[in-house]
């Protein structure tokens, strides 16, 4: 998220430790570019072992203005390099590519 001189990144929300990918997709905007990180916790297929994994998203729905995309794609790689552990990146512009059946299926194939 952006601060009100839209120069600085700053937390919007902070979710509870249990949260679920359904209340964080539900706090994204429909006409504003957002950054996020999602902690979710999988299971291995080939072990059954549990393993968080750190998702970033990249948030920028068509109807967001031109000016807030290109902040948030300019500051992305910015943040990310300031947040250890992050396992996978997404990037969506509309709530079916954020679909968690989908995600699931690519964090099973981060290492």
């Amino acid at each position: 998220a952006r601060g009100e001189t839209l120069a600085e990144v700053y937390v919007v929300q902070r979710g509870a430790a249990k949260s679920n990918y359904k209340a964080f997709c539900a706090e994204l905007p429909d006409d504003d570019a957002r950054m996020g990180v999602f902690d979710e916790e999988v299971i291995d297929d080939d072990t059954g072992a549990k393993r968080n994994k750190i998702l970033f998203f990249c948030w920028c729905p068509d109807d967001a203005k031109v000016r807030s995309k290109m902040l948030v794609a300019s500051a992305k790689d910015h943040l990310k390099k300031r947040l250890p552990g992050i396992s996978g990146e997404f990037g969506a512009t509309d709530k079916t590519e954020m679909d968690y059946g989908m995600v699931l299926e690519r964090v099973q194939h981060f290492t």
